[in-house]
């Protein structure tokens, strides 16, 4: 690459990285709109940094990745350290779960504890 951003490339690697999380919830995650985050996907505009941000920390990679496709895996043994200290990245299933609480009223997240603590009383977890 001659230091040039290929946004086609840009783009595969950002609808790559996001995964399952739909367009609107990693837009508002990142504090963009939807539409920003389909251009960039398609190729058509540049990521703003808070996007860049947010993908890259969602999928252990570099700015510098994402932008340019170099050193994917400059930093495997940190991302290992992470991982072995904090556990492997939250399942897809997971994450679903822990943004609807996110999105929940504070009664509707009181009640969800509450339900947690009543189950790990029992023992269920």
């Amino acid at each position: 690459m001659s230091g040039a951003v290929n946004l086609a490339e840009v783009g595969r690697r950002l609808k790559k990285l996001r995964g399952d999380v739909s367009q609107e919830a990693a837009a508002a995650d990142a504090g963009v709109s939807q539409d920003m985050v389909s251009r960039c996907e398609r190729g058509m505009a540049y990521p703003p940094p808070n996007y860049l941000f947010w993908v890259a920390a969602r999928g252990f990679v570099t700015v510098d990745w994402i932008l340019t496709g170099r050193n994917p895996d400059q930093y495997s043994k940190a991302v290992a350290d992470v991982q072995k200290k904090y556990g492997p990245p939250m399942a897809a299933g997971d994450r679903v779960l822990v943004e609807a609480y996110r999105r929940a009223s504070a009664e509707t997240q009181q009640a969800i504890r509450l339900l947690l603590k009543i189950e790990k009383a029992k023992g269920n977890y």
